[in-house]
């Protein structure tokens, strides 16, 4: 099993080369560390609130591969009328929140909102190809009011209901495979991605793009980095 998680496969192949091939990413903050135990709250909360208006989840945590690489999903959902779902929860601040609830995971304009997409798309195909015969994907988002003294106390929930995508799991999976053959190739210590794996965001007038200038692996990919600031991609470009 390889170092890449099927949560990552929302990211460009490059980012998740250079993750794998071991390349050093700059230490979490505890302010990243607190807000990812915050989501694991958020994420029983939820999930308690489901089962109070009659869901019932199960599997929660259940291991799912795709494309030979390992996820794990937080639970399959079943509606009080036994429609099944892939659930997925994430917990969001006060910009994420906007953003989904204006244009849904699909076309975000946040790059990390969007690779959500790819994650719940791989998890169902996962699901899928073990004979899971799921009715769609329910998004569960809570509101992280970061400014509040406990967050937990009241929040405010929304959710997307997705189709199963067959054709984005069929990309996220052309990545992902790209990534493991360039992994399984012979080369030298320290030698940065081949071009043939996609090259996020970068422009002809050679700024780069939001999810560039946040990746981890910014400096080993290009080098010096200039960002270009608040440069959203295209509500018709996809994950990608």
């Amino acid at each position: 099993m390889t170092a890449i998680r099927l949560s990552q496969c929302g990211q460009c192949a490059r980012s998740l080369a250079f993750g794998a091939a071991g390349f050093e990413r700059p230490p979490f903050t505890p302010e990243a560390l607190a807000r990812m135990e915050l989501g694991h709250a958020f994420e029983a909360r939820v999930i308690l609130a489901l089962q109070e208006e009659g869901w019932r989840v199960t599997d929660r945590q259940t291991a799912v591969l795709w494309a030979d690489v390992l996820g794990h999903i937080d639970g399959i959902a079943y509606r009080p009328d036994g429609a099944c779902y892939l659930l997925e929860v994430k917990s969001m601040g006060a910009n994420s929140w906007r953003d989904f609830n204006a244009n849904g995971l699909r076309f975000a304009k946040s790059h990390w909102l969007r690779a959500y997409y790819s994650q719940v798309q791989a998890y169902a195909a996962g699901l899928g190809a073990v004979g899971v015969a799921l009715d769609g994907i329910r998004i569960e988002i809570a509101y992280r009011d970061d400014k509040a003294t406990d967050p937990l106390v009241s929040f405010e929930r929304a959710h997307e209901t997705l189709a199963i995508d067959e054709d984005h799991a069929a990309l996220v999976s052309e990545r992902l495979l790209s990534v493991l053959t360039w992994l399984s190739e012979p080369r030298e210590e320290g030698v940065t991605p081949p071009v043939r794996l996609r090259e996020y965001a970068r422009r002809e007038d050679g700024t780069v793009g939001q999810a560039c200038g946040y990746c981890d692996y910014s400096t080993p990919c290009w080098g010096g980095l200039e960002k270009s600031g608040r440069a959203w991609f295209p509500k018709d470009d996809l994950v990608f």
